[in-house]
């Protein structure tokens, strides 16, 4: 009959010995908050309860808290508001904060590539080689053969990437020793008397621009074959 009895809280936590198994459990009201006490191991446990039955605290990140008079968990975080995209990553603005990364950006390992070819001494116009990349590249190679009279052969072979471009090219001619030069562009084209043209990379969603700046006391002469490659 007494374990059918409703029993009273406490208003503090229990520090007596039960003596029967309806004192080993306790209800507790502090004024503020609810617990569950029970006796074992020889010691009182408490176990709070939520009022209402509803979450009144949680481990929350960022923007993320809970009603007080509810429970309600209350996300308020409203995503990705800020970052330093690279080709093909962009950020909604507004209150969205989406990530939108393409199919072609950066990484996605597409490529295209191309030749041409350049008459040195008839322009420095800059030479404008569209990619078809839809997005922009993020590395670039360039090489560059041309054979002469003499006979004089040429070879260059250049890469512009993230962290800059450079180039190495060499000439030689029968009879004497072969000209090295390697310097801080793409491409450079150059003989044995110093008479140089560097070509500088920049790229954009659309095209690889290679501009042209003569160097030395002249400029070099014949027609040069390039092999270019672009990787998103």
């Amino acid at each position: 009959m007494e374990l059918q009895s409703v029993q009273d809280f406490l208003s503090a936590a229990p520090t007596f010995i039960p003596q029967t198994f309806q004192d080993q459990i306790q209800f507790v009201f502090d004024g503020s908050n609810y617990y569950l006490y029970l006796y074992f191991n020889n010691q009182w446990n408490a176990f709070p309860i939520a009022s209402g039955g509803v979450v009144t605290s949680i481990a929350a990140g960022v923007g993320i808290s809970v009603s007080a008079s509810t429970g309600a968990i209350i996300i308020t975080n409203v995503g990705v508001t800020s970052l330093t995209p690279g080709a093909g990553i962009s950020i909604s603005g507004g209150s969205t904060g989406a990530l939108t990364i393409s199919a072609s950006g950066s990484g996605s390992g597409a490529k295209t590539n191309g030749a041409g070819q350049y008459i040195a001494r008839t322009t420095t116009s800059p030479i404008i080689i569209p990619h078809g990349l839809g997005s922009t590249p993020s590395k670039v190679r360039l090489t560059i053969d041309g054979a002469f009279g003499g006979p004089t052969i040429f070879h260059m072979y250049g890469v512009y990437d993230a962290s800059g471009q450079n180039c190495q090219g060499w000439e030689f001619t029968v009879g004497n020793s072969p000209s090295i030069l390697v310097g801080g562009w793409i491409g450079v084209i150059f003989d044995l008397s110093s008479n140089e043209y560097r070509f500088t990379c920049t790229v954009d969603a659309t095209n690889i621009t290679l501009t042209v700046a003569a160097a030395g006391p002249s400029t070099p002469t014949g027609t040069y074959h390039y092999l270019w490659e672009a990787e998103a």
